[in-house]
């Protein structure tokens, strides 16, 4: 037998009681303006720095096997920036006259950001020599559940949908997700937003910035107890390095509203002259 006769016979999974993914808890929650959640954001951060430091301890396994990131490594990263950068730029210009006009008048202020856009690239060189590991790849307040006892539990490791198998399961920064989560919890403010109109706008911002502050804390605490290489130990490089994955994430996000929900590409947009 070789390599590619191998397959999937079985597969066993945990069952859990009554679960609920924390994106319909959130949304739940914030629909009834009640902002007392940043336990979540705690929460998920230990979760997701537990997750990091059991995908970044050595496996038997070369493919969940640690490695350093290279000049090389970052040359990569920065490249596929680049590349959705110019794709967000045609973009944009290409879906103009069809957006709303909040969101084309976000569009226009990315648009003349662009070269600013592409700067922040530069923030991934503070990784290098720095651990690359396998991470969850669509990380997502949608990918982690709660059962009845309060227990978090993340699924579907299977990276994003538009990305290639390839690009999937490359070892790449544990800030990839972290940037992800962080992405989510905007997408929460905004799906809310979008509903409970300007009355909730400033309350929501405010939560927001709570459940990153939290998120982050959390995070970097139990990576800093359990593994703490994993991460650049300046605060100023891992900021910078985490803006531009965030930013990174925002532009597949444009790419992907634009091409599946134009109504929502006002959400990257703004988080992205947020970021600028």
């Amino acid at each position: 037998s070789n390599e590619r006769d191998n397959f999937t016979l079985v597969m066993f999974q945990q069952q859990l009681d009554n679960p609920v993914d924390c994106w319909t808890l959130i949304g739940e929650s914030l629909a009834r303006q009640d902002y007392s959640s940043a336990e979540v954001g705690h929460e998920l951060g230990a979760l997701t720095a537990r997750m990091h430091v059991a995908l970044g301890t050595a496996s038997s396994h070369a493919a969940f096997d640690s490695s350093l990131a290279t000049a090389e490594t970052i040359s990569s990263w920065s490249e596929s920036f680049s590349t959705a950068a110019n794709q967000v730029e045609n973009a944009l210009s290409a879906s103009l006259t069809a957006l709303d006009p909040v969101s084309a008048d976000l569009a226009r202020r990315v648009q003349k950001k662009m070269p600013a856009v592409r700067k922040r690239s530069e923030g991934f060189r503070g990784l290098t020599g720095h651990p690359v590991i396998r991470v969850h790849g669509d990380y997502h307040l949608g990918q982690i559940l709660r059962d009845t006892h309060n227990r978090y539990f993340v699924i579907d490791f299977e990276g994003e949908p538009q990305r290639s198998i390839q690009e999937r399961q490359a070892k790449t920064s544990p800030l990839k997700d972290v940037a992800g989560m962080l992405r989510s919890f905007a997408y929460a403010r905004g799906a809310a937003a979008a509903k409970l109109g300007r009355d909730g706008e400033e309350a929501l911002i405010v939560w927001e910035h709570r459940q990153r502050e939290e998120f982050i804390a959390s995070y970097l605490d139990t990576i800093r107890n359990d593994q703490p290489h994993l991460l650049p130990e300046d605060g100023n490089i891992l900021i910078e390095a985490l803006i531009a994955w965030e930013i990174d994430k925002a532009l597949y996000e444009v790419l992907y509203e634009l091409s599946s929900r134009p109504t929502w590409v006002w959400l990257p947009l703004t988080s992205m002259a947020q970021y600028l």
